[in-house]
C-alpha cells in the first residue's frame, strides 16, 4: 500500500476529528474536542466538518482556541447533479463521497505534521477505522445518541432474528433478551432495524457496519453516563477495547465550570432516592 501520510515526528502532535456533518451530530463532538483542546494546549485538534455545520457551530463559541482549527469539506455532490428529491438524497452522496472527501482535506491540511489519532463520529466507522490504520494511529469512536441505541445496533441480527421482520403485532414485547433493555418494547426499537429486512437509509447501512467495527477502535466514547443503565455499561466494557461515558454534551457548556450558582447539583445530590426508577428503567 502506498504511504498516503508521512510523519513527521518532530512536529506538534495532530488529533484529526471527523464528525458527521448531519442533523445535531457535529455540535456534540466539536463540544468533546473543544473542552479536550483546552486541557491539551500542545495538541492541534483539526476538525474536519461541512462549511454550513462549521458556521454553526462557530457561532455558538465565544472564545477562540488557537490549537482547535476547524477545516471546510466537500458535499460530495457532484458537479451539475440535480437532485431527484429523494430522502436523505445529500447523505447519500456524501457518505458515498466521505472516505476520498475526507482523506484528500486532511493531507492539504496536515501535509508533512505529525498525526497521532483519529477521532470519529461512530456513524463514520466504515472508513474512519481504516484510515487510522493506514496512519498507523489509534481511532477513537464517538456515539452520541443515547446508550440504548447503540445496544441495539450492536444487536441487530438477533433482534431480526427474534422478532421476525417486519414487527406488526409485536410491538408490545419486552426486549428481555438484550442487555439491560428489559424495561423496553419491541415498538422501542429504531424503525430502520425493524421495518424492513433491506436497509434503505445510509446512515443505517453506516450504524449496521459501525457496530462491527467498534471492537477495533482504542475507545469508545458515549455520549451518556454509566449510572444511567449501569447493564449496558458492563456490556459494553465487555466488548470494548475501552470503553469511557464522558456526556452528556448536547446540555452541557463548552467551556468547565467551577460553581454551581443555582444550587442544581445539591438539588439533584438530595433526590437520588426518587431517581432511582428513571436509572433502572434506562431513562425511558
Amino acid at each position: 500500500m502506498p504511504q498516503a501520510y508521512h510523519q513527521d515526528s518532530s512536529t506538534k502532535p495532530q488529533v484529526i476529528v471527523i464528525p458527521f456533518p448531519f442533523a445535531s451530530h457535529a455540535a456534540p463532538l466539536h463540544t468533546l474536542v473543544r473542552r479536550l483542546a483546552t486541557e491539551a494546549r500542545d495538541v492541534t485538534f483539526s476538525f474536519f466538518n461541512l462549511a454550513e455545520s462549521n458556521s454553526s457551530i462557530s457561532a455558538l463559541e465565544s472564545e477562540d482556541l488557537g490549537n482547535l482549527k476547524a477545516y471546510n469539506l466537500s458535499d460530495g455532490v457532484p458537479e451539475n447533479y440535480v437532485f431527484t428529491g429523494k430522502l436523505h438524497e445529500d447523505v447519500r452522496l456524501f457518505m458515498k463521497a466521505a472516505p476520498e472527501t475526507y482523506k484528500r482535506a486532511i493531507r492539504a491540511a496536515i501535509g508533512d505534521k505529525k498525526i497521532s489519532c483519529v477521532i470519529s463520529d461512530g456513524l463514520l466507522s466504515f472508513f474512519a477505522a481504516e484510515m487510522a490504520e493506514e496512519m498507523k494511529v489509534p481511532w477513537i469512536a464517538f456515539w452520541i445518541p443515547a446508550s440504548f441505541t447503540l445496544c441495539t445496533h450492536a444487536h441487530t441480527d438477533l433482534i431480526r432474528s427474534t422478532i421476525g421482520i417486519p414487527i406488526d403485532g409485536r410491538e408490545d414485547e419486552s426486549l428481555n433478551f438484550l442487555p439491560g433493555m428489559s424495561e423496553f418494547r419491541v415498538g422501542d426499537i429504531q424503525k430502520d432495524i425493524v421495518v424492513s429486512a433491506d436497509f434503505d437509509l445510509p446512515v443505517a447501512i453506516a450504524a449496521y457496519r459501525m457496530a462491527q467495527m467498534l471492537p477495533r477502535a482504542a475507545a469508545v466514547v458515549i455520549n451518556s453516563y454509566e449510572e444511567l443503565n449501569p447493564t449496558i455499561t458492563d456490556y459494553f466494557k465487555s466488548k470494548f477495547q475501552k470503553c469511557l461515558n464522558v456526556g452528556p454534551f448536547t446540555i452541557m457548556p463548552s467551556e468547565p465550570s467551577e460553581s454551581d450558582q443555582n444550587g442544581c447539583l445539591l438539588w439533584l445530590d438530595g433526590r437520588k432516592q426518587d431517581l432511582w426508577p428513571l436509572q433502572a428503567s434506562g431513562g425511558r
